[in-house]
């Protein structure tokens, strides 16, 4: 999970829009949103692909910190700082 928000950040640097869009939306629906403790975690991560898509810089950086205020803590206590095994990743 970490590399790809790494990679995201990386495509956004470059002002690679699709790629940026393209690893936010893996890491929406790719994490744990099936989990009642994170809810809203695919609904932020999808606002902010769709807004990198668009270019819409403000929009990814307030998604971002929304994911990471509601969720950093929660996520790290549950799956530590680094990221899932395939294993651990919920089908969608």
């Amino acid at each position: 999970m970490v590399v790809m928000m790494k990679k995201a950040e990386a495509a956004l640097a470059k002002n690679d829009r699709m790629t940026a869009g393209r690893h936010l939306a893996w890491v929406a629906v790719m994490g744990p949103a099936e989990d009642p403790q994170f809810k809203e975690w695919k609904a932020i991560g999808m606002k902010a692909a769709y807004a990198a898509k668009k270019g819409d810089a403000k929009v990814v950086t307030d998604s971002c910190n929304k994911c990471h205020e509601l969720y950093k803590e929660k996520y790290r206590a549950k799956f530590g700082g680094g990221s899932k095994k395939p294993e651990e990743v919920p089908s969608q």
